[in-house]
């Protein structure tokens, strides 16, 4: 008899996504707090042709890892008009997306036996 799978569901407003970049300015990486959205919600935003910074400001919540010591609304300017912003928001659009398709390829592995 087997037993059958479950799933421990632990309900949060934001995860941490490490954003890493590697640019001419510099190396190094983000961590933005970003808002858990559902599959339709992610789809929807999709469907509205929004820019890189308009995708942030939709799910980004903080920054943090900028230089000085920003936090707060200082960072987030600084991520999205900064020096590194040219870079930083199209590395935060690739880590966001691809984050799915990780996902999906862990999900779909098999699991050792043991």
């Amino acid at each position: 008899m087997s037993t059958p799978a479950t799933f421990v569901f632990k309900p949060v407003d934001f995860f941490p996504l490490k954003v890493e970049l590697e640019c001419p300015v510099g190396k190094g990486f983000f961590t933005l707090d970003c808002k858990v959205k559902s599959k339709p919600e992610v789809v929807a935003l999709q469907d509205q042709g929004l820019t890189d910074r308009e995708y942030f400001d939709e799910l980004v919540n903080a920054v943090h890892g900028c230089p000085d010591n920003r936090e707060g609304a200082e960072a987030m300017t600084w991520f999205c008009e900064g020096p590194v912003s040219m870079w930083a928001l199209a590395a935060f659009i690739a880590t966001y997306f691809e984050q799915y398709g990780d996902a999906r390829r862990r999900n779909g592995q098999k699991l050792r036996g043991r």
